[in-house]
């Protein structure tokens, strides 16, 4: 029978970095609705695409890969709000984590 070729696209809604998993060499197109290409390239297996300099909103990225394999996937772009510079996020989670559980 025909071999089924799966794409993953992960995290999706995405801050920062998107990552592309798809088996074989593709190519990828980041689009806005419009048809505009923001960012393109070619790839194998697994990709990473960043994201971090685009608006929040709903973009389309474009795979076309082997045999014919050619998928447009809706990926969400979203921005986390924090009061500190984003080198500390993960700092201050951690943090919020430990409040939360020393309240316990």
């Amino acid at each position: 029978g025909e071999e089924e070729f799966e794409a993953a696209i992960f995290p999706n809604p995405v801050v920062d970095q998107l990552s592309i998993s798809l088996t074989g060499e593709f190519t990828y197109e980041l689009m806005l609705f419009n048809g505009q290409i923001l960012n393109q390239g070619v790839g194998a297996d697994n990709v990473t695409v960043g994201m971090s300099e685009y608006p929040s909103g709903t973009y389309l990225l474009r795979l076309t890969g082997v045999d014919g394999f050619d998928r447009v996937i809706q990926v969400v772009k979203e921005v986390v709000h924090l009061h500190f510079p984003s080198i500390d996020a993960h700092i201050y989670t951690g943090y919020r984590y430990i409040v939360n559980a020393l309240k316990k």
